[in-house]
């Protein structure tokens, strides 16, 4: 059984990927605008939500 640290810091890594993989494609893209970020930004907003909704025990200091 995974504990829920194990599972913060594999969704985080996930997650950094994803980051580095849109970054070297908005390069190639080279607009200014911050709107094509919005969509990505949002939905990484909502993935983190729903992981402190799904481990509400990471919240809590030690």
């Amino acid at each position: 059984m995974k504990t829920i640290e194990r599972e913060l810091e594999e969704y985080a890594s996930q997650t950094c990927k994803l980051v580095r993989e849109k970054e070297k494609r908005l390069v190639h893209v080279n607009y200014a605008g911050g709107w094509l970020l919005a969509p990505f930004i949002a939905d990484m907003v909502n993935k983190t939500k729903q992981a402190y909704v799904v481990y509400p025990e990471a919240l809590k200091p030690s």
